[in-house]
């Protein structure tokens, strides 16, 4: 896929121009070309996609949908969501902290029921979703289970893209807001996630005939 191949084409990249720089040799990479990435449109889960996908499974699936669609994270975040993670607030709603990529943090708020249910999955501490990785599960697993529970075409990163087009449209169309929120680096990468609420047909006027 486009996305693979140019995330192999940065890493080499970076490897070459680390080795040129302690090694006093030419980069080689300079040479590469770019990859072209056709530009996909934003695929928003539905929610009756995932109201229909939540009926029949178990709370630790549901939580992992529920995280996805409704705080944004990945599935690595998911993966490795930890209860010193937690900061509990005076209303019943909470915050979590996050760990993106690259190292960095988010801090993001937390519905009242989806606090419930994570404490629920973790009475006594500990990762929030224990498994064999370091003491969690790993996140292929999470976005399978994903995958498993929702109807074939959606997956756990189309609740990311559902998570930044409801923010988009009732955060008051606020790209930068849902920018950090997803933690993305690049601003162009959340217009790729959000869907506009925009009716075309409104502009696909029949104005000839």
């Amino acid at each position: 896929m486009p996305e693979t191949r140019n995330a192999y084409h940065a890493s080499i990249r970076t490897f070459f121009r680390w080795y040129s720089q302690h090694s006093d040799t030419e980069n080689p990479a300079t040479s590469l070309g770019s990859v072209r990435r056709p530009t996909p449109p934003p695929r928003p889960a539905p929610d009756d996609a995932i109201k229909d996908a939540i009926i029949d499974i178990s709370e630790r699936t549901c939580l992992i949908l529920l995280l996805a669609a409704e705080i944004g994270m990945r599935a690595a975040e998911i993966a490795q969501l930890h209860s010193n993670d937690l900061l509990q607030g005076s209303d019943g709603w909470g915050k979590v902290v996050i760990h993106g990529k690259g190292g960095r943090q988010r801090i993001l708020p937390v519905p009242p029921g989806i606090m419930k249910m994570i404490k629920q999955q973790a009475p006594d501490g500990g990762y929030i979703f224990p498994g064999k990785l370091n003491g969690h599960l790993s996140a292929p697993w999470v976005g399978k289970l994903a995958s498993r529970a929702l109807p074939s075409i959606w997956t756990l990163h189309t609740l990311r893209h559902r998570f930044a087009t409801t923010g988009y449209q009732q955060g008051g169309r606020d790209l930068i807001a849902v920018q950090k929120a997803l933690g993305h680096e690049s601003i162009e990468t959340t217009k790729r996630y959000t869907a506009s609420s925009l009716d075309l047909k409104a502009i696909v006027t029949t104005t000839i005939l």
